[in-house]
């Protein structure tokens, strides 16, 4: 397990020399292909280092539990293996990245993610996975006629203790909502022909509370706005 952590910390170093913007050693290198490196180079210190920065002190906070949970004794001890795992994992998370390139566009091939529910890198690679094949089904839905609502959900911020009971109520709520008035009836069945959701979490750095949140989009009918536009009160 040290070689692996060891392992990892080189994965890093090397993460960071690949984006320290020095020219490409092959110096017989096109001139279109020295701006494809120069490019990527900008690419990965923009969008892929500041996560990365993040996705480490996540790390320490994974190893710093781990060693709380190892000096107790029972069951506890494997919580802490499993929270060293998970350090391990989220360290060497996007050390390495594997780009095409191909008739002047490049695209990531390859890397190294570890898929971790906190990891910042993981989460904003998530988030743009889901925002392209949302976008893609809006698109089609637009060609077939339908509009789009966007709508914002949201409750009081909460405190970390009361995290997981505010966000279990929150989906509780969807559920009523989505079930008794967007599929049972109750004058929004006929109006509302489909829906995403998604959850976003933010944090107030003033009160280290937690602001859990819905974004909905509502797909309608082409005459929503002239023949059934439902006001806010109702």
């Amino acid at each position: 397990m040290t070689r692996e952590k060891k392992r990892g910390r080189e994965d890093r170093s090397r993460f960071a020399d690949a984006v320290d913007g020095s020219p490409h050693p092959d110096t017989g290198c096109t001139n279109q292909y020295s701006t494809f490196v120069r490019a990527l180079q900008e690419e990965i210190a923009e969008d892929f280092l500041p996560k990365k920065k993040r996705s480490l002190r996540l790390v320490e906070l994974y190893e710093e539990l781990s060693q709380m949970y190892g000096a107790r004794q029972g069951a506890e001890q494997l919580q802490a293996k499993t929270l060293q795992n998970k350090a391990w994992r989220v360290e060497s998370c996007g050390t390495f990245l594997e780009f095409r390139v191909a008739e002047n566009a490049k695209k990531l091939h390859k890397g190294n993610f570890c898929k971790d529910r906190f990891c910042p890198m993981c989460n904003w690679r998530r988030s743009l996975k889901i925002f392209g094949q949302t976008s893609q089904v809006m698109n089609v839905l637009e060609i077939r006629g339908y509009r789009f609502l966007f709508l914002t959900l949201t409750v009081r911020n909460c405190p970390g203790e009361d995290f997981k009971k505010t966000v279990d109520m929150m989906f509780d709520g969807w559920r009523k909502l989505y079930h008794d008035y967007f599929r049972r009836g109750k004058g929004l069945k006929a109006v509302i022909c489909g829906t995403f959701r998604s959850l976003e979490v933010t944090i107030n750095r003033k009160t280290g509370e937690f602001h859990p949140h819905f974004h909905v989009i509502l797909a309608v009918k082409p005459d929503y706005f002239h023949k059934s536009y439902i006001k806010q009160d109702k």
